[in-house]
């Protein structure tokens, strides 16, 4: 894992360092008071920015919106649940689900995480996002919601459905779409 030193108090350019969210366990998730369209865009961030790019190549870490973190933290997934993931595309949700699952350092889970999307192409992305965490406790699938195959006798702990949605957030994010919407 790389390095990046931010403790001067402000990055170039007079932007703050990242700040915990508080609300999320161990300080684990972290933001930034910039936008991401500032982090390509502001000449004073370029060696942030490919730190960025490459942490989150090799699965160190995960850039998704606070929202989106929100939802698999009310499951409380532990490293012998079973968890279906029934809408998981791009994937976000799934790797942090997976990290629940890993949770203890050095323990091997006995759960897995099943992360199911409908469509083959999302399915490609999730699974491109997903193999930089390399658990072996992870299942794709690809199926229609409703046509999901049960199979008999297995029940699962736990069960994240977090449909597509609208698309607020990206139009928060580009507000220029709005044009397009």
């Amino acid at each position: 894992v790389g390095q990046l030193n931010l403790d001067k108090g402000n990055v170039d350019g007079g932007m703050k360092p990242p700040k915990p969210l508080p609300w999320y366990p161990n300080n684990l998730a972290w933001q930034f008071d910039f936008s991401r369209r500032e982090l390509r865009k502001e000449s004073g961030l370029e060696q942030l920015h490919e730190f960025i790019k490459k942490e989150n190549q090799l699965g160190a870490i995960t850039r998704q919106e606070a929202v989106s973190m929100i939802p698999p933290l009310f499951l409380d997934v532990q490293p012998h649940h079973k968890v279906l993931d029934m809408c998981a595309a791009p994937g976000s949700k799934t790797f942090q689900l997976l990290e629940m699952l890993h949770g203890e350092r050095g323990v091997h889970p006995s759960g897995v995480v099943i992360a199911n999307d409908a469509d083959m192409k999302r399915c490609n992305l999730l699974t491109h996002q997903i193999k930089r965490l390399c658990s072996p406790n992870l299942i794709v699938t690809n199926h229609e919601a409703q046509e999901y195959p049960l199979l008999k006798g297995y029940k699962y702990d736990r069960i994240l459905v977090d449909v597509p949605c609208s698309g607020d957030g990206t139009l928060r994010k580009a507000p220029d779409m709005w044009r397009t919407w």
